[in-house]
């Protein structure tokens, strides 16, 4: 459930030289301050480990930030998915093992300013996103939106929403599992992952995996559906076929044509009716109460 994560921490550096790192040093002169004869220069660093694309920034000799995928630190890449809070433990764990062979760790992680929480999915990757395509979350500004045949993308400040083709990103094969990632930082992050604290200070597996579905069925809600057969429904068919022929589809036309406030409505209906023709509807494919049995690889 917890892919990439972004962490705060000061960790003292205590080697430049470590196996697998490579570092670039950067240094600047700061501008010289009124009444004073000389600058000063501020020193920062960056550093990547090659083997687990461990990324870490710094200033002066201290680590202040740590990028990485943690299922590739257990398991060497990340389309085996992390299934539950010992591997979440065991993969942090890991990590600081890892950064201590060039840094005191012995300080706790200050805070986490980015989660990203995914999931893989049984179903045909371009249905699956032709299905998505009138998507808006409610109540949120978005800031870019991109389709193709394999891969989707939602962009608000604070989320970012992702569907995939995994086979075909890794192996250029279409394959027959979409990974699903929702990207948290600033505000959303804290909303969902924070658990009453100031900040997220502490990776929760069950946390993640209610943000998730609360994200997904709030995303893509399909309650709303309640007969078949009705005029959404037709014309999610219609959409399909238009859509798997290579063509443009005049419904995203004739839905930028009217009242905003119809338009959300018929977006929330037209959604609801994809993924009813689909026989998918996240509110059954992430059960309440416990996980989905993991899918893994790709």
């Amino acid at each position: 459930m917890i892919d990439t994560i972004t962490f705060k921490c000061y960790w003292q550096l205590t080697s430049m030289t470590g196996e697998y790192w490579l570092f670039t040093r950067i240094a600047r002169d700061l501008p010289v301050p009124d009444g004073d004869e000389e600058g000063c220069t501020s020193i920062t660093f960056t550093a990547y480990h090659q083997i687990l694309g461990i990324h870490i920034q710094g200033h002066g000799n201290h680590i202040t930030s740590v990028n990485v995928s943690l299922p590739r630190i257990i398991h060497g890449e990340n389309a085996t998915l992390i299934e539950n809070q010992e591997q979440i433990d065991t993969a942090l764990e890991h990590l600081i093992d890892i950064v201590g062979g060039i840094a005191d760790t012995s300080s706790p992680i200050l805070y986490f300013t980015r989660v990203d929480l995914c999931w893989h999915f049984q179903h045909s990757p371009a249905s699956l996103i032709r299905a998505h395509r009138h998507c808006v979350f409610p109540r949120c500004q978005i800031k870019r939106r991109e389709f193709s045949e394999r891969s989707a993308s939602w962009d608000y400040s604070d989320k970012r929403i992702i569907m995939y083709d995994k086979r075909f990103k890794e192996l250029k094969r279409p394959g027959d599992i979409v990974r699903v990632e929702v990207q948290l930082r600033g505000k959303c992050l804290k909303r969902y992952l924070a658990n009453g604290e100031e900040d997220v200070t502490q990776l929760r597996f069950a946390l993640g995996y209610q943000a998730f579905r609360e994200i997904m069925t709030t995303f893509a809600p399909s309650v709303i559906v309640n007969s078949s057969n009705n005029i959404y429904e037709g014309l999610a068919n219609l959409e399909n076929r238009v859509l798997a022929a290579g063509l443009e589809s005049p419904i995203e036309s004739f839905l930028t044509s009217i009242n905003s406030r119809t338009a959300r409505d018929w977006r929330k209906r037209m959604t609801a009716a994809h993924l009813r023709v689909e026989n998918f509807q996240w509110e059954n494919v992430l059960p309440e109460i416990e996980t989905p049995a993991p899918i893994q690889g790709y």
